[in-house]
């Protein structure tokens, strides 16, 4: 994964692969903003058809910003596991903080 998680996940059970998606936060889901397959070789540079959620690898409940290496605005879906099959430790390399309010006051 190349961005942060942006706190979406997909309860188990939901419809494949687009059904059920919540917030952490219980706020109402009313906004999307999942990847689109571009298949253009410059910014798309995965033949794969990569449009999102795809629910790729054996169940990838977790909302984040990324597109396999290529950092995207847009959102995919990702595993939950911490490791990958070969064993190697996956990572997410930054995080997204949301404040009710300013935190100075």
């Amino acid at each position: 994964m190349i961005g942060p998680s942006l706190g979406g996940y997909q309860p188990k059970g939901s419809i494949e692969p687009d059904g059920g998606w919540s917030w952490l936060s219980g706020e109402k889901w009313e906004y999307s903003n999942w990847t689109v397959n571009l298949d253009d070789g410059i910014i798309d540079k995965d033949p794969r058809d990569n449009t999102q959620p795809n629910d790729s690898a054996d169940g990838q409940p977790i909302m984040g910003f990324g597109e396999l290496n290529q950092p995207v605005s847009t959102w995919g879906d990702y595993t939950a596991s911490p490791t990958k099959p070969n064993g190697e430790v996956r990572g997410t390399y930054a995080f997204i903080i949301e404040y009710e309010s300013d935190p100075r006051t």
